[in-house]
């Protein structure tokens, strides 16, 4: 299983944007010179969260991106769903029922692999469902330096990182 790099760069910018204060908003070209990643790309993931009203955005020379609602109600499943991933990620071509002296019952279940692969997705996107974006933000701070996760969230609200 692939998931797109824009799902990767949804999380981490969701990330910034659930420690920002209230009515702060982070621009596009700000969270990209960041990360260090491409702008327009970053913009198309970006407008996807938006599209699913994770975020909402605002026009003009201050405006950019802020979280649509509070972080403890944004699961990250959700995030990398608005990103492409709702669709199953397992797609059987059922060989299975082409195999002789296979059970009646057995071709409209699926085989023994369909129904792993299908638990094991289930079981993924529960985990991603249990851990909301507030406490993945408060999990990546930690891994940062004493204040150094706050430090670079301020240099990005202040624009810092376009200057460099």
């Amino acid at each position: 299983m692939a998931l797109r790099n824009h799902v990767e760069w949804a999380l981490y910018c969701c990330v910034v944007l659930a420690t920002l204060p209230p009515g702060q908003y982070v621009s596009t070209k700000a969270l990209a010179a960041f990360y260090g990643l491409p702008k327009d790309y970053l913009h198309k993931a970006l407008q996807r969260l938006s599209k699913a009203e994770l975020v909402e955005t605002a026009p003009g020379p201050m405006g950019g991106y802020r979280l649509a609602k509070a972080s403890g109600a944004i699961t990250t499943l959700d995030i990398v769903e608005a990103i492409g991933a709702s669709d199953s990620l397992y797609r059987p071509t059922s060989i299975h029922s082409r195999l002789p002296f296979l059970r009646d019952d057995n071709v409209s279940e699926g085989s023994a692999i369909d129904r792993l692969m299908y638990a094991a997705e289930r079981q993924w996107r529960r985990s991603l469902h249990s851990v909301t974006l507030q406490e993945l933000a408060q999990s990546y701070e930690r891994d940062f330096d004493a204040d150094g996760w706050q430090k670079n969230v301020s240099d990005i609200r202040e624009r810092r990182w376009l200057e460099t």
